[in-house]
């Protein structure tokens, strides 16, 4: 389920299904089509007259558009490798309608043979050839298909997961098949595809690259080279912020084990200012070990028998009041319909009273209260915590992992209690690479937050 936010390129955004719709219309894709089992064999002598054999996959009508395109070049590329051009071009067309196992692109290929009526000249023989494949891609995918497809890589089609280098070398490899769309249809040049390029470029990869004025380079080596560099840099960035929060995570293990810590996990408030110093810096009274707040500061939490870390450790005993609190701070998160005509359809979120969620973690100390968790913000950009008289959308963040397997932090709004789904924003979703399902009309909800209305689609 996703929150349709348009698509923020150069020439503002654009409403989702148009973009879906030039999407759809792209014969050429980041993903590659698998070539049809059936092949058909053709033998050729090369330049020191030895028999060679290519093997060549057939088109058939169940195939996508792609694959005569990769067929069509497949054939080209064999009539230049073997130089069949200038005495043998109609052998080559001969092969390649042997390979056309579809009704139609068969029948449009023996009318250009047909029509050609010298197979002979002794030049211009090649440009003849492959205007012969333009006017049989023409018949074939109609005479739009080139202009759809530039128009799906301005509405920024794009790879799969996060290989920006295979990426873009798939998007070079598209550039190079875009003369066989139809008669006229032309490949870029870099200068021009640099364009096309910042469309597919995602995330943190793309900032790099223009920074790194990648726009400004001018061939392919050069650009997967830049591109590489941007990929080395991420990941170190995000290998020195794992250490980073490892090393944090273990800091506040070990004040934990010591009792010294004055974080959430052993019962503090998060803030490591010691909250009984006065403004001399001092301490008040005999207090000068954190206080466990779970039994209103009776003993030090390092001494606490709810505290796994502490020597007083009492598994069963602290089992039962785990289970006391959990009853005792019941959740109530309701999401209400509105009343009114006008906006029958919205839903306001109401938090209406505080509660905590459990952690596994006894130092946890019963779990963050919900002010702590659920924050958003309101017209002035001030940030909002739960009451019981403001509505909002309970955002968080969650893990979701892509296509690929690997796992992202995404931020969401979650609808728990009426339809058990999540809505994220339309960037993230096309992130994931996964396909879009359209969510049934009679089941879309509309959300009142502080922010705004918010719409499923």
């Amino acid at each position: 389920m996703v929150k349709k936010s348009g698509n923020n390129r150069d020439e503002g955004p654009r409403r989702s299904k148009e973009v879906e719709r030039a999407l759809s219309k792209a014969t050429l894709k980041f993903s590659v089509p698998k070539a049809n089992e059936t092949q058909i064999t053709a033998k050729f002598q090369d330049a020191l007259g030895n028999e060679v054999k290519e093997y060549i996959s057939v088109y058939d009508e169940s195939d996508s558009n792609a694959l005569l395109v990769t067929l069509c070049k497949q054939i080209y590329k064999i009539g230049q490798t073997y130089g069949l051009f200038a005495e043998k071009s109609k052998g080559l067309a001969q092969v390649l309608a042997r390979a056309l196992r579809d009704e139609e692109a068969n029948q449009g290929w023996l009318e250009e043979m047909q029509a050609r009526t010298n197979w002979t000249q002794t030049t211009g023989q090649e440009a003849r050839f492959f205007r012969m494949i333009q006017s049989l891609t023409t018949k074939v995918f109609g005479d739009q298909a080139y202009e759809n497809q530039i128009t799906a890589m301005e509405y920024g089609l794009t790879y799969s997961g996060y290989d920006h280098v295979q990426g873009i070398k798939r998007l070079f490899t598209i550039n190079d098949m875009l003369p066989y769309l139809g008669t006229g249809a032309e490949s870029m040049t870099i200068k021009r595809l640099q364009k096309y390029i910042l469309y597919a470029l995602k995330g943190q990869c793309k900032s790099q690259y223009i920074d790194r004025d990648g726009d400004e380079l001018r061939t392919k080596a050069e650009i997967i080279k830049c591109i590489e560099r941007c990929e080395k840099s991420i990941a170190l960035k995000m290998d020195i912020e794992a250490k980073n929060r490892s090393r944090s995570s273990q800091k506040n293990d070990d004040e934990n084990k010591n009792g010294k810590g004055r974080g959430r996990r052993n019962g503090g408030n998060g803030n490591d200012a010691d909250a009984n110093k006065n403004k001399n810096g001092n301490n008040n009274g005999d207090d000068k070990e954190n206080k466990c707040r779970l039994h209103n500061g009776a003993h030090p939490w390092k001494d606490c028998h709810c505290n796994r870390f502490s020597k007083n450790y009492d598994e069963s005993r602290a089992k039962k009041e785990r289970e006391a609190r959990k009853a005792k701070e019941s959740e109530v998160n309701l999401v209400r319909g509105v009343g009114n005509k006008e906006e029958e359809n919205t839903k306001s979120v109401y938090f209406q009273t505080s509660y905590y969620y459990d952690s596994d973690d006894e130092s946890s100390c019963g779990g963050r209260r919900v002010e702590e968790s659920f924050m958003i913000n309101d017209d002035d950009g001030r940030k909002t915590s739960v009451s019981s008289d403001v509505k909002l959308a309970p955002v968080t963040v969650v893990a979701i992992a892509n296509k690929d397997g690997s796992v992202y932090a995404c931020t969401g709004l979650l609808d728990q209690c009426f339809t058990d789904r999540m809505i994220i924003s339309d960037g993230c979703a096309k992130a994931l690479g996964y396909d879009f399902i359209p969510v049934p009309k009679d089941e879309r909800s509309k959300y009142k937050t502080v922010g705004g209305v918010v719409e499923m689609e």
